[in-house]
C-alpha cells in the first residue's frame, strides 16, 4: 500500500511541494499517490526522507512478530 498522499497530508505539504523536492511534476505525485506509476528506489528514497520517514512507513509496511 502507498502511504504517500496520507503522510503528506498530514504533514500539511501539497503535491506541488513534495514534486519540486523531489525533481518531478505534479502529476506525475499524482499518478504514483494514486498507483497508476509505480516509484523507483531513489525517488521512494528521496519521497521519505523529505517526508522525514522509513521506506518501511512510506508503503504502509508493518512489523511482523518473529
Amino acid at each position: 500500500m502507498n502511504r504517500i498522499k496520507e503522510i503528506r497530508e498530514e504533514k500539511h505539504i501539497t503535491q506541488a511541494e513534495l514534486a519540486e523536492q523531489v525533481g518531478l511534476n505534479r502529476s506525475m505525485i499524482s499518478y504514483i499517490e494514486s498507483g497508476r506509476k509505480t516509484l523507483s528506489i531513489k525517488i521512494a528514497s528521496e519521497i521519505a526522507d523529505f517526508l522525514n520517514v522509513t521506506l518501511d512507513e512510506l508503503a504502509g509496511r508493518e512489523r511482523k512478530e518473529k
